[in-house]
């Protein structure tokens, strides 16, 4: 389920990759972080932050980062 801070939990508990990349669209490859601050999913981004997610990992083909994308 998107946005669903339970289900983040877990998943950083089960110790997965909060810089995982994942083909999202035709216009690149987005982390976790960069799609919960595009759509303003600020509890989840706090999440992944405080697990150590990277804040200013660029898109490659963009080189937007989450906090510009959050802007």
């Amino acid at each position: 389920m998107r946005g669903d801070e339970g289900n983040v939990r877990r998943l950083i508990k089960a110790r997965a990759d909060v810089d995982h990349v994942r083909k999202k669209s035709d216009y690149g490859d987005w982390t976790a972080l960069q799609s919960a601050a595009e759509v303003g999913y600020v509890g989840i981004v706090r999440l992944l932050l405080n697990a150590g997610a990277t804040i200013d990992l660029a898109r490659l083909q963009t080189g937007a980062a989450a906090l510009s994308i959050a802007c």
